[in-house]
């Protein structure tokens, strides 16, 4: 009977530790989703983006067979429960964590846990507390990055089923319950963080991108002596590029004719006007500005 169990966890540890989603979507496609993804995961989610639907939901089939037939065939043949049951458990989530072929270096063990808890399916409901928590903190509660989904979802399943333990006083079920959730969320704390959110790069790339002529970007606000200077800074300055701005001055009026020296017109030539066809005339007693146009 405890040979039966002992061969069980192995089987279940060595069946969790062959990472579906890293070999299907290299063998018919011929993606490594492990150089391909940021997060150098070989999990399902970039099985799923890398590689396409199809890909990933066979790869998502495959995840939760590996987990689920351990455990679906041993309480078949054992009985529920016994003694090593939450080792078999255990035991592909760990494999597919710790992939012993991969320099015990594999997959964030989502699917796997799905897969394990749906082989104790009638005997117990973990997989819907699983499931539920998944749903509310992606739907009702978002939490972002997928990363902390994750370990809040595993951590509230975890809880749930601990006080499910109490209520009932079982608790054969209870050490698996805990390994199944400790893993995944060790996996998902350790991995980077990538935001979910695609406002960020978003923003670089309207920070990154090249504005109109004669329009500069908004920097942020100077201090001291240099933000007095600003606020003196005549608009002109503070709207069109350092070639362009227009500089006042008193303008000379010895070489203009009589009807001029009274009050001087001057037109300004705004950035994409012909040079013979000023936007508009503004009359001025006392400046001009360079840029100018005299009307004759």
């Amino acid at each position: 009977m405890l040979l039966s169990q002992l061969g069980f966890v192995l089987i279940g540890f060595l069946s969790g530790s062959v990472l579906f989603s890293y070999h299907i979507p290299m063998w018919l496609k011929h993606i490594d989703v492990v150089k391909e993804s940021k997060d150098h995961n070989p999990g399902t989610s970039n099985a799923f983006k890398y590689a396409g639907v199809n890909i990933g939901i066979l790869c998502l089939m495959a995840d939760l067979a590996k987990s689920f037939l351990p455990v679906f065939y041993s309480v078949h043949c054992l009985g529920f429960p016994y003694a090593l049951l939450p080792l078999v458990m255990a035991a592909p989530v760990a494999g597919h964590a710790f992939s012993p072929w991969y320099g015990f270096h594999g997959g964030k063990a989502i699917a796997a846990s799905f897969g394990a808890l749906l082989g104790l399916v009638p005997h117990t409901g973990a997989v819907l507390v699983l499931a539920f928590w998944y749903i509310l903190f992606s739907t009702l509660i978002a939490i972002q990055p997928h990363e902390r989904r994750t370990v809040a979802a595993f951590g509230c399943t975890a809880l749930t089923c601990a006080a499910a333990c109490l209520i009932t006083r079982s608790f054969a079920l209870l050490p698996g319950y805990l390994m199944i959730a400790a893993i995944p969320i060790y996996r998902n704390s350790e991995a980077p963080v990538e935001p979910d959110n695609a406002s960020a790069s978003a923003a670089e790339q309207a920070d990154e991108a090249p504005l109109p002529q004669g329009i500069e970007r908004n920097l942020p606000a100077p201090a001291g002596k240099a933000a007095k200077k600003e606020q003196q800074r005549p608009l002109a300055h503070a709207v069109l590029p350092q070639q362009q701005r227009l500089h006042f001055f008193p303008p000379p009026l010895s070489g203009l004719p009589p009807a001029h020296k009274k009050s001087p017109t001057c037109a300004v030539r705004l950035p994409g006007t012909a040079e013979g066809n000023p936007l508009r005339s503004w009359p001025f007693s006392s400046i001009c500005p360079v840029q100018t146009a005299r009307r004759r």
